[in-house]
C-alpha cells in the first residue's frame, strides 16, 4: 500500500484589516497616490465594511511592497 504525504499550508497570522492612515504610513505613499494606483489596477482595491467605510487586507498591501519592483535612479 502506498501513501502520499500531503502539504497543508498554515497562515498562523489572522487576518487584519487596515484603515487609510495605516495603508499611507506602511506604504510611505499619500491619498491621491494610493487612490491612483487603485484605479491603475496597481494597488489591491481596498474592502467595503460600512456604508462610508473601507479597509485594506493586510496580507495584500504586505504582499505589494513585497512584490513592487525597486525605484531609483539606475546607476549606468
Amino acid at each position: 500500500m502506498t501513501q502520499t504525504a500531503e502539504t497543508l499550508v498554515f497562515n498562523p497570522s489572522p487576518l487584519r484589516l487596515l484603515k487609510l492612515d495605516e495603508v499611507k504610513a506602511k506604504t510611505s505613499l499619500g491619498s491621491s497616490t494610493i487612490y491612483r494606483y487603485i484605479d491603475d489596477g496597481l494597488f489591491p482595491r481596498p474592502r467595503k465594511v460600512g456604508a462610508m467605510a473601507v479597509r485594506w487586507l493586510e496580507s495584500e498591501v504586505d504582499d505589494w511592497i513585497v512584490n513592487r519592483p525597486p525605484t531609483g535612479r539606475s546607476s549606468s
